[in-house]
This record gives C-alpha cells, sequence and structure tokens, in this order.
C-alpha cells in the first residue's frame, strides 16, 4: 500500500479509509493481496481468494489504530466478497484462441478492504492460465486506479521491472496506456503472486487491450466489450508466453 498517486487519486478517494490516520484527513486506498494457488479448486464454480499474510497484517495495523476488528474476524464474516470465479475467463481464451482448451491454474487478485469484489474497477486480477499444449498464458484484468497504485509499489520495492511511466498524457491532455509497461506490470504481478521469473522476452504475442464492465462475477458471461473505458470499466490484457506451465511452488 502506499499513498503515491498520479492520475487516478480522484478516482481513488471515493474509497480512502482510516481518514483520522493521514494528514488532512486525505485517507488510505487500503489495497491487499489475494490468492488461491490450488489448480483444483479453479474448476468450480465459484473459489475462494485468500489474503497473504503481508495484507493481513496490514490491515489489522491500520484498523488496531482506530479501534475496529481484527481483519480475519471481517474475512470470515463477509468471505463472500472474495469469492472469484473463471468461467468467464476459460470462454474469453477460447474465443481468443479456438484451437486450444484451457485450464486455469493460479489467481492472484488487489482488493480493497471491506469492498472486495463489489466494485470491481477498483480490483485487480491476475489469472494464469494453461493450454492443451502446456503453454502458459496470463490474463490482466483491472480497473486504472488500483493498477497504477499496485505498479507504483512495485515500483518502490525494488525488486520487480516496471516502468513508473505506466499511464501518460498526450497533447490532447487524453491519459493513454504505455502498453509495454503493462506488460512489464503482468510479469511483475507473476513474479510477486506466483514466483514466476519472466522477461519481455518470454512473451510469445499479446492480444489487443480491451475494456470491460461486466460485474466482477459474471458466472461464465461473456465479457462486455466497450470501445472507451466507461467509469466502472475495467482493461483486459491478454498474454501468451513461450514457456511451458511448471506447478506453482
Amino acid at each position: 500500500m502506499t499513498t503515491q498517486a498520479l492520475f487516478f487519486n480522484s478516482t481513488r478517494k471515493k474509497y480512502n479509509k482510516y481518514k483520522s490516520l493521514t494528514p488532512n484527513e486525505q485517507g488510505l486506498y487500503a489495497l491487499g493481496t489475494f490468492l488461491n494457488l490450488n489448480a483444483s479448486e479453479m474448476t468450480n464454480g465459484y473459489f475462494q481468494l485468500y489474503p497473504s499474510d503481508n495484507s493481513v497484517t496490514m490491515f489489522n495495523t491500520l484498523r488496531s489504530n482506530i479501534g475496529d476488528t481484527e481483519y480475519m474476524e471481517h474475512y470470515k464474516k463477509d468471505y463472500k466478497i472474495y469469492l472469484s470465479e473463471n468461467n468467464s475467463i476459460k470462454k474469453a481464451l477460447k474465443s481468443l484462441f479456438p484451437d486450444n482448451h484451457f485450464s486455469i491454474s493460479a489467481e492472484g487478485a488487489e482488493f480493497l478492504d471491506g469492498v472486495g469484489n463489489t466494485a470491481p474497477e477498483h480490483t485487480i486480477r491476475l489469472i494464469e492460465a494453461v493450454d492443451n499444449n502446456y503453454q502458459l498464458y496470463y490474463i490482466l484484468m483491472g480497473g486504472l486506479a488500483p493498477i497504477e497504485l499496485k505498479n507504483i509499489e512495485l515500483s518502490n520495492a525494488k525488486l520487480f521491472n516496471v516502468d513508473k511511466d505506466m499511464f501518460f498524457q498526450d497533447d490532447d491532455l487524453e491519459i493513454n496506456i504505455n502498453i509495454p509497461s503493462i506488460d512489464k506490470f503482468a510479469l511483475a504481478l507473476a513474479k510477486d503472486y506466483f514466483k514466476r521469473e519472466l522477461t519481455l522476452e518470454d512473451i510469445e504475442l499479446t492480444k489487443e487491450i480491451f475494456h470491460i464492465s461486466n460485474p466482477f462475477l459474471s458466472v461464465g458471461e461473456p465479457f462486455s466489450i466497450t470501445l472507451e473505458p466507461a467509469f466502472n470499466s475495467r482493461i483486459v490484457q491478454v498474454i501468451k508466453l513461450n514457456k511451458k506451465w511448471t506447478p506453482v511452488v
């Protein structure tokens, strides 16, 4: 978590919490990491994503400072807002690569404390997929506001090859996405979530980024694709690697 901001600070403010802990009561955008590395659970209609130990510690620190309940008490009660599903992902992959069959091996995500999947535009997902030839794919889905902040966090950690200038303004002051930076970000998440050591040279191809406005839990529905970002939309980037899948350890 970090309080640095660039283009999407105003979007994040809606979900800032713990305002008494920050100067001018600006609050914090309490974004944490959630994982499920069990490939057998990926075959379920819905499956649980579990908070990382570091995220639980962060949430508990923030909560204790305002006398709130411990995070895991909330998580056990409201676990449904930390569910995911990937039937829509498999349908999308099949439409993009019709000659292949796909399975999902793991998923990592970023959720806001107490918000979870109820605000899709404030989430990030990285889904690891495998085709029938055991070739590796990544599907990055997320809102621009959390992606911007997570990218800054990874950059500050000094352990990941990411670019700080993921977004930029053109001469018309429109915000644009630096595509190679998005690719680096996805590979950095793969390292952060799944301990995969990958570089841009490992990418065989990428599909053109598109926007979707589906709910987080789409229950197998096809993506609702939009040409331009909407207030509740997420970007999707599909990456095919020239690497074979190996189990996450």
